[in-house]
C-alpha cells in the first residue's frame, strides 16, 4: 500500500504540488479576511503606504520601526497594485510561505521520496508557520528565505551549476537579514553542517563560503536603520530573556503537534484493530532507493531544531530582547527532522508513515475548515461596541489607555467617534506606570505615516483639564494594556468609573486647576 501510493504520488507530483501551493494561498487569503490588523501590522500596513520606496526608506531611518524594509518594500507593491487592504498587505507572507512548503518539499524528496516529502509539507500546518502566512510581518518571509538558504545549501555540487545552487543559499541567508534583524541565525545551521562536510570528507566547497559571506554582508544595508534604533530600543524593551523563555518558544512554534501525534495515535489505533479482524497480508518488498539525509545535513538539521537556545545566547550578548516569534526558523528544523524519524521508523512499520500521513491531511482539513467558519462569522470588536453604545459627553476627549486598541478604534470606529479619540503619549510615565516606554514611542514616530491623534501627554492635560479615558484590553491580547489610569491617579487627578461591562471601563479624569 505504502509503495503504491508513493509511486502515485512521484507519477502526479507535477499536479499535485502546484494544486497544494494554490490551494495554501487561498486558504491564507480565507483566514485574512476573517482577522483585524493587530498592533505590529499596523506598522507595516502604514508604513507600506509610503508613495515611494525611498519615501519608505527615510520613514525607517526615524527608528520607530524595528524591522528591516524587505517585508514593507513588498507589501508596498502588492498594497499599490491590488489596493489599501489587509490581504494585501499580508499577500507577501501567504506567498513566502508557499514558497516555504515548495522548498521543503525539494529538500525532503530528495532524500526519502514523495511521501515523506508530504508528511514535512504537512507538518508546517501543526506549528507557527501557518498562523503567521496571513500576518502582515517578516516571520514567514524568514522560514522562506531559510528554507531556500537550505535547499540551495543541500544541491551545492562541483561545477558550474554548484556556483548557482550555492548563490541560492547566499541570497536565502541575505533576505532572512534583510527581513529581520534576528535572521543572522538563519546561516549558523549551514555553517554547522558545512563544517562537519568539512571534518568528514576533507573537501572544502568554496562556492558555499563565499555565498554565506556575501550573503552576511548584505548586513551592512542595515547598518544606518541600527544607528537609528538605538536611541528608540537601546532600553526599555519588554521581551526580555530568561532561561525558561527556551521553552516557552517551543510551546508556541510547536504547540499543534501535540493535537497531531494525539491523532495519529487514535487513527493508528482504529488501524490495528482493522488489521486485527482483516485477513493477514504478506508486507510488500520495500524496493525505495532513497538514501537519507547524509550527516552534514542532519547537523544542519538539529542545530535548526536548536536554535531557540542559540538565539538566545547570542541576544543576550548583544540586545537582550527577545520573543518566541524571533526563533521561527526552528519550524523548518522540526518539518525536515519529522519526515526522517517517520522514514527510519516505517522500515519496520510500515503502518506509520501510513497513520502519520492520514494525521497530517486530517490536521490540514481542519485548519482549512477553521478558514471557512472563519470567513463566515463576521468579526467582532467588543471596544467598539462598548464604546459606541455610551451617551458621553460630546465636548470631552477619549483618551485610549492601550496602543492597539486606540490603532483599531482609529480604523474601524466611525468617523464622529474617531475625531474625539486621543492617545496621550509620555515615554517616561509609560516607564515608571506600566515599564514599557516602548509603545509610547512608536506611536509617536508613526504620525510620521498617518495622521493620528498622538499628542504628547504634558500638553494634552495643559489644554484638558477634563477628559474621559477609555481602559479596554483587546480580545486577541488581554493582558495588554498602559498606564493612563494608574499616572493619573498618582498625579492626584480625580478619577471616577462611569460606564463598565466587563474588562471595558470608562472614566471621567478631572485635574485640579
Amino acid at each position: 500500500m505504502r509503495l503504491r501510493l508513493e509511486a502515485w504520488a512521484a507519477r502526479y507530483r507535477r499536479v499535485l504540488l502546484p494544486a497544494f501551493l494554490v490551494c495554501c494561498l487561498i486558504s491564507a487569503w480565507l483566514q485574512s479576511l476573517g482577522k483585524r490588523l493587530w498592533y505590529d501590522e499596523f506598522f507595516s500596513y502604514y508604513i507600506a503606504l509610503r508613495p515611494s520606496v525611498a519615501d519608505i526608506w527615510r520613514v525607517l531611518l526615524t527608528g520607530f520601526e524595528p524591522h528591516p524594509p524587505l517585508y514593507v518594500f513588498l507589501s508596498h507593491f502588492t498594497m499599490r497594485w491590488s489596493g489599501a487592504s489587509p490581504e494585501a498587505l499580508r499577500l507577501p507572507a501567504m506567498l513566502a510561505f508557499c514558497v516555504f512548503e515548495l522548498a521543503v518539499f525539494l529538500i525532503v524528496v530528495r532524500a526519502y521520496g514523495d511521501l515523506m516529502a508530504w508528511i514535512a509539507v504537512l507538518v508546517a500546518f501543526a506549528t507557527a508557520a501557518w498562523p503567521y502566512s496571513f500576518e502582515g510581518r517578516a516571520y514567514t518571509l524568514i522560514l522562506a528565505s531559510a528554507a531556500v538558504a537550505f535547499l540551495g545549501w543541500q544541491r551545492v555540487r562541483p561545477g558550474y551549476g554548484g556556483f548557482l545552487w550555492a548563490a541560492l543559499a547566499g541570497a536565502g541567508v541575505g533576505a532572512a537579514i534583510l527581513s529581520h534583524f534576528y535572521g543572522v541565525v538563519v546561516g549558523v545551521p549551514l555553517l554547522a553542517g558545512e563544517i562537519l562536510y568539512i571534518v568528514r570528507l576533507r573537501r572544502f566547497r568554496a562556492p558555499v563560503w563565499l555565498a554565506l559571506v556575501f550573503g552576511y554582508l548584505s548586513s551592512l544595508v542595515l547598518l544606518p536603520l541600527i544607528r537609528a534604533l538605538q536611541g528608540n530600543y537601546a532600553a526599555g524593551y519588554p521581551g526580555v530573556p530568561y532561561w525558561r523563555s527556551f521553552a516557552l518558544t517551543y510551546e508556541f512554534l510547536l504547540d499543534d503537534l501535540l493535537g497531531l501525534i494525539i491523532l495519529a495515535c487514535l487513527i493508528g489505533g482504529f488501524g490495528l484493530l482493522l488489521r486485527g479482524v482483516a485477513v493477514s497480508r504478506r508486507p510488500e518488498p520495500d524496493t525505495t532507493a532513497q538514501k537519507g539525509f547524509e550527516p552534514h545535513e542532519i547537523a544542519a538539521i538539529l542545530t535548526l531544531a536548536l536554535l531557540p537556545l542559540i538565539q538566545q545566547v547570542m541576544i543576550g550578548m548583544v540586545h537582550g530582547a527577545y520573543f518566541p516569534r524571533h526563533a521561527i526558523a526552528t519550524v523548518l528544523g522540526f518539518c525536515l527532522l519529522a519526515p526522517a524519524l517517520i522514514f527510519t521508523i516505517s522500515k519496520r512499520a510500515p503502518a506509520v508513515a501510513m497513520v502519520l500521513i492520514a494525521a497530517c491531511a486530517l490536521f490540514a482539513l481542519w485548519e482549512q475548515g477553521r478558514a471557512i467558519k472563519r470567513l463566515r462569522a463576521p468579526l467582532p470588536f467588543a471596544a467598539l461596541d462598548f464604546l459606541a453604545g455610551r451617551d458621553t459627553p460630546r465636548d470631552l476627549p477619549i483618551a485610549v489607555q492601550d496602543s492597539l486598541v486606540y490603532l483599531r478604534l482609529m480604523r474601524y470606529a466611525p468617523e464622529p467617534l474617531r475625531r474625539r479619540l486621543v492617545f496621550p503619549d509620555s515615554p517616561e510615565m509609560a516607564q515608571k506606570y506600566w515599564g514599557n516606554p516602548v509603545n509610547d514611542r512608536a506611536m509617536a514616530g508613526l504620525q510620521i505615516c498617518t495622521p493620528l491623534n498622538v499628542v504628547p501627554f504634558e500638553s494634552f492635560i495643559a489644554n484638558h483639564r477634563q477628559f474621559l479615558v477609555y481602559k479596554a484590553p483587546d480580545e486577541e491580547q488581554p493582558l495588554a494594556g498602559g498606564w493612563l489610569v494608574n499616572g493619573m491617579t498618582h498625579m492626584g487627578a480625580k478619577v471616577e468609573l462611569i460606564a463598565s461591562e466587563g474588562p471595558y471601563e470608562l472614566y471621567r479624569a478631572s485635574l485640579p486647576e
